[in-house]
C-alpha cells in the first residue's frame, strides 16, 4: 500500500507536458447524455460536483469518492486502461489529468478520444469545473459552483492577509526523501496558506532531496507523511531530521491518513485541506478559518448527496 501511494504521488504530477488538446464532444451532435470514462479521481469527483454522474459509464480503480463512484464499472487504473473492455463501451470521451500523458498516447492508438485537464494550480479546479460542465451540458451548475469556489479562495486569502510568512518543508515520503517541488499542486496550496515552500526552486513536482539539501532548507515547520507518525522517535532522532530547528522546537505536523487527507487532490475538498494546513500555520486565525469553512460546507458536501 505504501508503494502504491508513493507511485501515485510521483505519477500524478510528473511535470511532463502534452500539447495536444482534444475537442470536447460537439453539442451539435444531439442532446443525448455524453458517454464519459474518467481515469482520474479528481475528474470523477468534479463530475459528481456538477451533478453529471449519469455521464460516467466507467471510472478507474483509483476513483473511490464519492461512494457512488464505487458502483461504476472499472475501465482500468490511473496508468493503464482495459482497452478491450473500453473499446466495447464506446465512450465519447476519456478524461485524464496532467501526469497521464502516457495513457493518453495509448488511448490515441485505439482511436479513443481523450482530454487532459490541468491540475497544478488551485485555479485549475474552477476551470475544470467549467470544462466538465460544458462537456456534460451542466454549464449553469458548473458556473455557479466555480464562482462560489473562487469566492471562497478570495475570502480565505483575505483572512490570512498580513500573516507572517513561514517556511515549510513539505515531505510526502522520507525514504527516500521526496518533497513538494515548484511544479506540484501542493506548492500552490502552500503559497495560498501564506507560507513559503522551501523546495519551490525545484522545477519538478516531487524532487528527491539529499540530506544536505534537507538541512539547508531551514524550515520553520516540517510536514511529514502520516506513516512517519507511527515511528516518530526513530525517524526524527536521526539526521538529517534531527538537525532541523523545526524538529528541535517541536514544529512538526503529520498529514492525516489517506482517507482524511484533502490536501493532495484538486477537487472541492481542497477547502478542507486548506483549512487543515492554515490553522496549523496560523493558530491565531483558527476561529475565522472555522467560520470560513463552515460557510462553504455546501460546496464540499454537495458531492456526498449523490
Amino acid at each position: 500500500m505504501q508503494v502504491l501511494i508513493l507511485a501515485l504521488f510521483l505519477t500524478l504530477f510528473p511535470g511532463c507536458k502534452r500539447t495536444q488538446t482534444t475537442p470536447t464532444p460537439s453539442q451539435s451532435q444531439s442532446d443525448k447524455v455524453p458517454r464519459l470514462v474518467s481515469f482520474a479521481p479528481s475528474n470523477t469527483e468534479l463530475i459528481y460536483s456538477v451533478g453529471a454522474e449519469d455521464c460516467l459509464i466507467a471510472v478507474s480503480t483509483n476513483c473511490k469518492y464519492p461512494a457512488a463512484a464505487l458502483k461504476k464499472p472499472r475501465a482500468g487504473s490511473f496508468l493503464n486502461a482495459k482497452f478491450e473492455k473500453l473499446t466495447a463501451m464506446k465512450p465519447d470521451l476519456a478524461l485524464l489529468v496532467s501526469g497521464q500523458e502516457g495513457l493518453a498516447t495509448q488511448l490515441d492508438k485505439f482511436s479513443i478520444r481523450n482530454q487532459i485537464l490541468p491540475n497544478k494550480k488551485l485555479a485549475d479546479i474552477s476551470s475544470n469545473l467549467n470544462i466538465l460542465g460544458k462537456i456534460c451540458r451542466k454549464e449553469n451548475r458548473a458556473s455557479q459552483i466555480s464562482a462560489d469556489f473562487d469566492k471562497a479562495l478570495l475570502d480565505f486569502q483575505t483572512i490570512l492577509s498580513g500573516c507572517p510568512q513561514q517556511k515549510i518543508l513539505f515531505c510526502v515520503w522520507t525514504d527516500p526523501s521526496i518533497c513538494v517541488g515548484g511544479e506540484s499542486f501542493l506548492d500552490d496550496v502552500i503559497t495560498a496558506c501564506g507560507a513559503i515552500n522551501t523546495t519551490a526552486e525545484f522545477k519538478s513536482s516531487y524532487p528527491k532531496l539529499t540530506a544536505e539539501k534537507i538541512i539547508s532548507t531551514k524550515p520553520d515547520l516540517l510536514v511529514l507523511p502520516h506513516e512517519v507518525e507511527l515511528n516518530q522517535a526513530d525517524i526524527l532522532s536521526r539526521p538529517p531530521w534531527s538537525s532541523l530547528n523545526a524538529v528541535k522546537s517541536g514544529r512538526v505536523i503529520y498529514l492525516p491518513e489517506a482517507k482524511s487527507d484533502h490536501l493532495s487532490r484538486p477537487t472541492l475538498r481542497i477547502l478542507t485541506g486548506l483549512h487543515w494546513l492554515a490553522t496549523r500555520l496560523h493558530p491565531d486565525k483558527s476561529a475565522a478559518l472555522d467560520r470560513w469553512l463552515k460557510s462553504n460546507d455546501y460546496l464540499i458536501l454537495s458531492r456526498d448527496k449523490h
